[in-house]
């Protein structure tokens, strides 16, 4: 894209990535990546993001541990041909052996940390200007439902557990610094 984009009118300093659901996790994936450093100069997520506690990160030695057992599962299971034997499955079946839960791959030249460990070392693309939010309905099976008025303590108690060792006061100070304590909408 850098290279291409005068060709379209575009400026290569300028460029904003999107993504929504899966696709906004892996533009917030980008924003953590070492490799993505310079690519782009602006992000938008929706609804979605690596920061999630419920995504479980996987090593390398644990993706490939499951993996294996998974062959297992499909009496894939020579050292040689598991891999291929996987292949062959039906998608479905795999869908249905899975969990959907399943987060990124970390301590890889990619993600060399997960996004907890990332964000409060302050080790992620921090010159890229984000937009965070949320598509209306959109994560509904993934996400517990709030119903009504978003308060301060409902804001809170969403967020808790889901920014692992992280400091509370510092995301809430981060991302409430221009809210107005009776503006609610805003949350």
């Amino acid at each position: 894209v850098r290279e291409n984009i005068h060709l379209f009118g575009g400026d290569k300093d300028k460029i904003t990535i999107f993504g929504e659901s899966a696709g906004s996790d892996s533009v917030s994936a980008l924003v953590l990546s070492p490799l993505a450093k310079g690519l782009f100069a602006r992000a938008i997520l929706q609804s979605g993001a690596e920061l999630h506690n419920r995504k479980e990160t996987h090593t390398k030695a644990q993706a490939l541990a499951e993996a294996k057992e998974m062959g297992k599962h499909f009496k894939c299971t020579d050292d040689k041909t598991w891999l291929e034997c996987l292949r062959k499955v039906d998608a479905n079946e795999i869908h249905a052996y899975t969990q959907l839960n399943v987060g990124p791959l970390v301590g890889t030249a990619y993600l060399p940390l997960t996004a907890q460990e990332a964000f409060k070392d302050g080790k992620y693309n921090t010159d890229v200007d984000l937009i965070a939010g949320v598509v209306h309905n959109e994560g509904s099976l993934l996400a517990p439902q709030i119903k009504g008025n978003i308060t301060e303590e409902v804001f809170i108690n969403a967020i808790k557990g889901r920014i692992g060792d992280m400091d509370l006061g510092q995301v809430l100070a981060y991302y409430l610094k221009d809210v107005k304590k009776d503006d609610y909408a805003a949350y």
